[in-house]
């Protein structure tokens, strides 16, 4: 009933929670009685409970009402709370960027006005330096000015010695040709600016041949060619001795600058110091003073017509030596000299120059320089080093390239005993040779021009040699280079190699931009930056190295100007390269390497060469197209050049040149081929070796080869005996 009465009286949802209340509160419903005082209880018991139920659910509802408005309460505390702490935050944030912008902004200001500062302080410093530097420069010039006064007070300016010197005893006078030796004598009698020393045949072939001599220079001496040798020019003097004679001739106007230069009383004052020499000898710096018995004083009659020779061999340069005024004293001045002679090689020698440790393999048998045998050159640059003081030496002499500019300057070597051979210095002054290699040819010298722009260029005091820069030796040589000939036909024989003081090591010096040099240091260079050798445009390319471990680009100049490819290396030599890249056609490579005479062989190794191909290359192949030969071996000689090389499918060509006049190609033996092998991996050069000439082939071809390639020397440049051996071929 009371379960009844309760879902009467209240919904469903309060009943359940007064069920849950009386449950909770364990109260116990009493059951109704059937008197109606009991009823009335009952009904009363009832509604109290019912009242008390409606109560409790009213508190109940209150009490979830309160939880719930104090839980969203508390939610939008909690919502309000952490916005304001996020609130709190940013703004903290911000406050914290404004303030870390404050300090940039502060910190971008100092640096700013500190930079700006600086820049004022660097400004003054800069200004104060300059005023400093201004004063310091004008401070050193004063000083300097005064050292140079200073020095001219206490340093007279020496005299200057110019001499020509003549020397061969070799040459013959012919009907159309007098020589090469008599024609420069001829010349220096013409142009009267220097002294001359010259042997008794040089002066003997120009009396034979005076007519064709003087024909040859007529140009040069105008009207004068036939009164050369005349007393109003020349002061002669002749020097007997039992080996050989010897004839020095003196400009008159070379001795009356000399006298009005410096035969002053001071000068003459100073000279007494030296009583074995007369003012007059020291100022012209021979001893021609009759007391000093070297010399005797002659008329140009008796020149002419008391010639006497003297056996043919090379003159003892101690007779030379006894000459000259000899001291290292200012007063005695600085030497400029030009020596020429004829030339020759040893023939025997074929050692590498480095290789040379004793004294016994060097065969200079049959080598000349300058009409002298190597002792006697060799005693010469000594004499010139440690007597007198030598400011310029310039030698003119076929063969003085090649071997020939080592071995007088060789200082120490070992004798039979294993002893040190030493006393030979290397020369304290500038030395150059006319000559580029070991070959023939002819030159011509303007000697008015090359010793005074030796004067120019020289240091007027004291008597240190000068040290000369690059650009006075191009400017001092230019125009001493080799007349374009049979024997020369690109007119580079005669480009100087230079060595300065002291340093042993001559240098070619390009006179111009045409001429291109790879060196020892250019190549290795180049091999490190991994770039090419380009030399376009060029008239000569010299090399120096063995080995070019880079790609080396040949164009050609305006015109399709063909380079002179020269080798620099003494003897019998090899360059190898690794790559060679030329817009030249094939034949006119060959030109190229062929532009020389050398008296030893050349060789030249390619690994890959790419050129034009042309009817001397591979004709099975359409002309002037860009084609790529392997393997490339070239042998130039003196006579002939060849050619041996394979294609890209391994077949191997042969081709023999003929030089005559430049290079004509007289024969070209092609088409026999063999196929190519790579038994030597690891070194390609040996393994061209080992192809072109180790494999069987036919006799015919075997012969062709030697003929071409002369095996012997080919094999000397091998770098060990157990690769000679794996590379022999049967005699």
């Amino acid at each position: 009933m009371l379960v009844n009465l309760i879902r009467k009286t209240f919904s469903s949802n309060l009943l359940i929670a007064t069920i849950v209340i009386l449950f909770n509160n364990h109260t116990t419903v009493i059951p109704a009685t059937k008197s109606n005082e009991d009823k009335e209880i009952q009904e009363a018991i009832n509604r109290s409970l019912e009242e008390e139920v409606i109560r409790e659910s009213i508190r109940l509802e209150k009490e979830r009402q309160i939880k719930a408005r104090k839980r969203i309460e508390s939610e939008q505390e909690e919502k309000a709370q952490h916005a304001l702490q996020q609130a709190i935050k940013e703004s903290l944030l911000e406050q914290e960027k404004t303030r870390l912008k404050r300090i940039e902004n502060t910190d971008l200001e100092k640096a700013i006005r500190l930079s700006l500062e600086h820049q004022r302080e660097q400004k003054i410093q800069e200004e104060e330096d300059a005023i400093e530097r201004a004063n310091l420069e004008e401070a050193i010039r004063l000083s300097l000015e005064q050292e140079e006064k200073k020095e001219k007070e206490e340093v007279k300016e020496v005299p200057i010695h110019d001499v020509i010197i003549l020397l061969d005893t070799l040459e013959k006078a012919k009907e159309k040709s007098p020589g090469a030796i008599t024609n420069t004598f001829a010349a220096a009698l013409c142009e009267k600016t220097s002294p001359i020393i010259t042997s008794s045949h040089t002066l003997k072939n120009y009396l034979n041949s005076i007519e064709i001599v003087n024909d040859y220079i007529q140009l040069q001496c105008k009207n004068e060619f036939y009164n050369l040798l005349d007393d109003k020019f020349w002061d002669f003097y002749r020097v007997r001795t039992k080996e050989q004679s010897l004839y020095l001739l003196i400009p008159k106007d070379y001795s009356k600058k000399l006298n009005e230069k410096f035969n002053t009383e001071e000068f003459r004052n100073n000279c007494k110091k030296y009583p074995k020499y007369t003012p007059e000898e020291i100022i012209i710096g021979f001893r021609i003073d009759p007391a000093a018995k070297i010399f005797k004083k002659i008329s140009s009659h008796k020149l002419k017509n008391k010639v006497e020779l003297t056996p043919d061999y090379s003159p003892e340069v101690h007779l030379l030596e006894q000459l000259f005024i000899q001291g290292k004293d200012e007063i005695f001045g600085l030497w400029n000299i030009f020596l020429e002679g004829h030339g020759n090689f040893a023939k025997q020698n074929l050692i590498d120059i480095a290789s040379i440790k004793t004294a016994p393999q060097i065969d200079t048998s049959g080598a000349l320089i300058a009409g002298l045998d190597v002792t006697n050159f060799r005693n010469l640059i000594q004499f010139l080093s440690k007597n007198i003081n030598t400011n310029f030496l310039y030698y003119l002499s076929c063969f003085s390239g090649g071997y020939n500019i080592f071995l007088p300057y060789i200082t120490n070597l070992m004798n039979k005993k294993g002893n040190v051979i030493g006393g030979i210095e290397k020369p304290n002054f500038t030395v150059v040779t006319g000559a580029l290699t070991d070959q023939i040819f002819l030159n011509a010298t303007d000697f008015k021009v090359f010793f005074e722009l030796l004067h120019k260029y020289t240091k007027k005091i004291g008597v240190h040699p000068t040290i000369f820069k690059d650009s006075e030796l191009v400017d001092i040589l230019k125009d001493i280079i080799s007349n374009t000939d049979a024997k020369d036909p690109f007119g580079i024989m005669g480009l100087p190699q230079i060595m300065q003081p002291k340093t042993g090591i001559f240098r070619a010096i390009p006179l111009n931009e045409n001429i291109g040099i790879i060196s020892e240091f250019l190549a290795l260079k180049h091999k490190i930056e991994n770039k090419q050798i380009i030399l376009n445009n060029k008239k000569a390319i010299l090399i120096y190295p063995k080995e070019i471990e880079t790609k080396v680009q040949i164009q050609a100049g305006e015109g399709k100007t063909i380079p002179a490819i020269v080798s620099m290396l003494p003897g019998i030599g090899i360059h190898k390269f690794e790559s060679i890249s030329t817009s030249l056609s094939f034949l006119e490579l060959i030109s190229s390497f062929a532009a020389t005479e050398p008296a030893f062989e050349k060789y030249f190794y390619i690994k890959q060469l790419e050129l034009i191909n042309d009817e001397y290359c591979i004709s099975t192949k359409a002309p002037d197209n860009v084609i790529v030969l392997n393997n490339v071996i070239i042998k130039v000689a003196k006579k002939s050049i060849d050619i041996i090389f394979s294609d890209d499918e391994k077949n191997i060509y042969l081709n023999e040149f003929t030089k005559k006049i430049g290079l004509q190609k007289t024969s070209t033996k092609l088409g026999h081929r063999w196929k190519f092998s790579n038994k030597y991996k690891a070194d390609e050069f040996i393994n061209a070796i080992y192809n072109y000439f180790v494999l069987p082939k036919s006799a015919e071809i075997n012969l062709m080869l030697n003929k071409a390639f002369n095996p012997k020397s080919l094999f000397s440049l091998l770098p060990s005996k157990e690769l000679r051996n794996l590379t022999k071929i049967k005699e």
